[in-house]
């Protein structure tokens, strides 16, 4: 499976930083975005399966719908088969269902949420897990109970079917390995995306 993952066009931000744009330009940079992908994938045989925000549009887009909303729009003109990954009991969820798109819900192994649900922002020096223990243990929790210990020392419940991992910092595949181990040792299986 192949999925476009397209942000605000904020290059030298790497699309971290928040934009603000109106609804007709929300639109015309996601489905410019995805049609890129879209025809690169397919032009080499592939088929595009699913999209997820990047950066500062995944955090504005789960709390603001009017920002969601275009961009939802833009996917379902693109192809009405492909689903979105995003947080659970966000806009990401609720405009996924308003509008008929299959929505995945995702958990962050990496990263530290709030008690409401939301990711810490990367401003903060606690928002990134970089300790191999503290991410076995989160992936677990996600796993078995559907929630993590939130930054403030809450339980938050996080409803997810797939768990993301960032390549972003140099402890990753150290990380992912000591996690594949791990979950091998607990029988549970595991399915990879492309």
């Amino acid at each position: 499976m192949f999925g476009a993952h397209p942000s605000y066009p904020d290059r030298q931000g790497f699309g971290r930083r928040s934009m603000d744009l109106n609804s007709k330009e929300h639109y015309a940079f996601i489905l410019y975005q995805i049609s890129a992908i879209k025809g690169m994938v397919e032009s080499q045989g592939g088929r595009l399966n699913h999209v997820k925000p990047h950066g500062a549009l995944y955090n504005d887009s789960a709390l603001n719908e009017d920002i969601t909303r275009p961009i939802y729009e833009a996917i379902s003109a693109i192809d009405e088969d492909l689903c979105v990954y995003g947080l659970a009991n966000t806009a990401h969820e609720h405009i996924a269902d308003k509008l008929g798109i299959s929505f995945i819900p995702e958990a962050f192994a990496d990263r530290k949420y709030h008690y409401d649900g939301t990711l810490v922002s990367r401003s903060n020096s606690a928002a990134i897990l970089e300790n191999t223990g503290e991410v076995i243990d989160q992936v677990m929790a996600l796993i078995h109970h559907q929630e993590v210990v939130s930054i403030e020392g809450k339980k938050v419940n996080i409803p997810t079917k797939t768990i993301c991992f960032h390549g972003d910092h140099v402890q990753t595949l150290p990380i992912l390995k000591e996690v594949h181990k791990t979950l091998l040792e607990a029988n549970i299986e595991i399915k990879f995306c492309n």
